[in-house]
């Protein structure tokens, strides 16, 4: 490849004309009726956290990877950590050694070098390059970056091309670093408005890089040296990425996420949006692909989604207090898909989140003083019926409930002083008698039938 660069002219591409229009709009129309019965609450997740309080430098959580070794690495916003599964080994202070200031020890990003497991870590103060045999940290192109403004080694994302070739994305520009040469080269230049401010990018399994920028979605053609605009009506575009069946996902900032069937067709297959009731917030900070076809989508000050595009199915997994093995935040910034399969999640306030199915845990229900929340946590008597409802029977302060274990909800029959109803809270054994009765047997009050219809 060359290793020169013509400053790119940035073209506009659209497609289908007021033809095309008229079915995007058709197909929200679809969406908007669709989705509404679709956004479903409390299918059971089991998220264990990572905080400050096991060991994390900070709850604010910018970027999640996986080196070659298989360790985790978190880049937070006070320094750059790597997890083994059990413990953390921190990194700050960089270049403490190369700076008479303090440095700024936010992480923005983090790449794996082509020589592996040397790493590239893209910080509010510029790209340092970490080498992993020697454990030293080197800040790269000072020079080249001198007397720019600050938004320039504000570094967001980093990728590489098929050629070796370092992609650097800024608040303040896009440039590309020839790692045999050593020579920097400026993509877009400064000077462009939000076309220079430059969050995402994404090289894709054709080797085509995409590049996500306020002023939208780019795709670079090595052949023209040209960035070619797709999509106007999609701005501030902050996720790229590519399923299993080759379909793209573009997240952004204010218009929710598009799904693209296969890019080169220039066609939007899906718009997921607030408007027609796919999210509470338009604002998309992640998406991962948990099993082909099936998708973790974050919603920042949102919560998180998980979507089935097989079926359609669209279900809604809420920050809940009251639950400690849920999603633990609304702030979500990233996600990550390890090699083990396991989803993470960071956040901007609670640390990390990571979903392993592999590890199989009890569904723990307690008293939460919720309303279709269980009574008491004294549990004494347990039986099921024929229609598959799970009946508790609790100690002093609880009485009778039912658990739907579909909804993950229980409706209460507290102790009460009407003539037909549960005339004592402790209850000591359970039986369902036929399909219509239920035989409770209490501590202090004796047999009670109770009718379910």
């Amino acid at each position: 490849m060359n290793s020169t660069y013509p400053i790119i002219v940035i073209r506009s591409f659209i497609s289908g004309g007021l033809v095309y229009f008229a079915q995007f709009l058709l197909l929200s129309v679809f969406i908007t009726a669709s989705s509404q019965s679709i956004v479903a609450q409390n299918a059971s997740l089991y998220f264990n956290h990572l905080t400050r309080d096991d060991g994390l430098l900070s709850n604010r959580v910018n970027y999640i990877s996986e080196d070659s070794l298989g360790f985790i690495w978190f880049a937070t916003e006070e320094g750059l950590e790597k997890f083994d599964g059990y413990g953390f080994e921190t990194f700050k202070d960089f270049l403490l050694n190369e700076s008479n200031t303090i440095p700024d020890n936010a992480v923005n990003f983090i790449l794996e070098d082509i020589k592996k497991p040397n790493l590239w870590i893209a910080t509010h103060q510029g790209l340092i390059y970490f080498d992993r045999y020697k454990n030293s940290f080197k800040l790269v192109l000072s020079d080249e970056f001198k007397n720019r403004p600050s938004e320039t080694i504000n570094i967001t994302s980093l990728c590489f091309d098929r050629d070796e070739n370092l992609w650097i994305a800024t608040l303040n520009g896009l440039f590309i670093w020839d790692t045999h040469y050593k020579k920097l080269t400026t993509l877009v230049d400064g000077n462009l408005g939000n076309h220079s401010r430059v969050f995402t990018l994404f090289a894709d399994n054709r080797g085509i890089i995409w590049v996500g920028s306020d002023k939208g979605l780019y795709a670079y053609n090595a052949d023209s040296k040209i960035l070619q605009h797709f999509y106007t009506e999609i701005s501030s575009v902050r996720v790229i990425t590519q399923d299993s069946q080759n379909n793209f996902w573009i997240g952004t900032d204010n218009a929710g996420l598009f799904r693209i069937d296969d890019i080169n067709k220039k066609e939007i297959i899906q718009h997921f949006s607030r408007e027609n009731g796919s999210f509470v917030s338009n604002r998309i900070s992640g998406i991962v692909e948990d099993e082909p076809g099936i998708f973790f989508i974050l919603v920042r000050d949102g919560g998180l989604y998980r979507y089935n595009n097989k079926t359609g199915e669209m279900k809604f997994y809420p920050y809940d207090l009251h639950n400690p093995d849920g999603i633990n935040s609304t702030a979500l910034i990233t996600s990550f898909k390890s090699s083990q399969n396991i989803i993470w999640i960071g956040t901007y306030n609670s640390g990390v989140n990571y979903l392993d199915k592999a590890q199989k845990k009890f569904m723990l229900y307690r008293m939460n003083f919720k309303s279709d929340g269980l009574l008491n946590n004294n549990i004494r008597a347990l039986a099921e019926d024929s229609q598959g409802y799970i009946w508790i029977g609790t100690k002093e302060g609880g009485g009778l409930s039912r658990f739907d274990k579909e909804k993950g909800t229980f409706k209460n029959y507290p102790k009460t002083n009407k003539t037909n109803g549960l005339r004592d809270d402790y209850i000591f054994s359970l039986c369902e008698m036929d399909n219509q009765r239920l035989l409770v047997g209490t501590f202090r009050e004796g047999l009670a039938v109770f009718n379910k219809n």
